[in-house]
């Protein structure tokens, strides 16, 4: 605890706004008129408790007996090897050679000789140019000339949603590709009155399977099931020409169902489909 002093303003400075003449201009300041003061005061003490932990009883300790923990321990050791002679019986084996028991023997045989006639072109004198006049000949040429967009095959519109795939909903027996009579008749009701509406317009008819089975038995049998709808149309009258016949097989799956995915018959089935699309020219 002790005394402090300290200076403190007594009375706060005061200003005033003088004119300092000037040549041209009159510039104002503000000056101090009383200087500050100041004065010794007394500033009372400050008394403060602190509070402190201090350890009353000084800690103690004491000896106890732990017991002792035993345990035994497995350990592989190694002995030096040890070796013995034993005696091998001889393998005796018959080997098979072929040797040649008579040296073979030459003898000279007259050959008859041949002869042959060559022909040979000659050039008998040097070639020359002669001027011959031909009597001119008339004929009438036909030409094919363009009518409409196209060349030769001319453009037809066709309705826009056929030029996308159609299902074609055909339900080919288990690993066959042989036309049902249910499936001929709805290629009888589905396709030919397409073709009748669109003539000169070729069809695509194109088959696929699910992912069971080899891919490339897969491949195989939608190739087949897309002919077989073809040939059947060209039974029909339809021009071979006009027919597209394309087998997927297992490349073109609708969903997740590929090898080694676990799906149910009818996600399988999604993918056993067959479709059409025209094709302009």
């Amino acid at each position: 605890m002790g005394t402090y002093t300290r200076t403190v303003l007594v009375r706060p400075a005061s200003t005033r706004v003088i004119d300092i003449p000037g040549e041209t201009t009159t510039v104002q300041t503000t000056v101090m008129v009383t200087p500050p003061t100041t004065r010794v005061i007394d500033v009372p003490a400050v008394t403060k408790t602190m509070t402190k932990r201090v350890m009353v009883t000084p800690p103690t300790t004491e000896r106890i007996e732990i017991p002792a923990v035993t345990s035994t321990v497995k350990k592989t050791m190694y002995t030096n090897e040890t070796t013995r002679v034993e005696d091998i019986a001889p393998v005796s084996k018959t080997f098979s050679k072929r040797v040649m028991s008579t040296p073979p023997t030459t003898r000279a045989v007259a050959i008859p000789s041949q002869s042959k006639t060559l022909k040979v072109t000659k050039l008998v004198s040097d070639a020359s140019v002669t001027e011959t006049d031909i009597q001119g000949t008339t004929r009438t040429v036909t030409k094919e000339v363009l009518q409409s967009k196209g060349g030769l095959t001319t453009w037809k519109e066709v309705e826009c949603a056929l030029v996308e795939y159609q299902a074609l909903p055909i339900n080919w027996n288990l690993g066959s590709a042989t036309l049902t009579p249910q499936a001929k008749n709805i290629i009888d009701t589905r396709l030919m009155p397409v073709l009748a509406n669109n003539p000169g317009v070729k069809l695509e008819i194109a088959s696929h399977t699910d992912s069971r089975g080899g891919a490339s038995s897969n491949q195989d049998l939608s190739e087949r099931r897309a002919q077989a709808v073809a040939k059947y149309l060209e039974t029909k009258g339809i021009n071979s020409s006009l027919l597209v016949a394309n087998g997927f097989g297992e490349r073109k799956l609708t969903n997740r169902c590929k090898d080694g995915v676990s799906c149910t018959e009818r996600e399988h089935s999604a993918n056993r489909r067959t479709e059409f699309r025209l094709i302009n020219n």
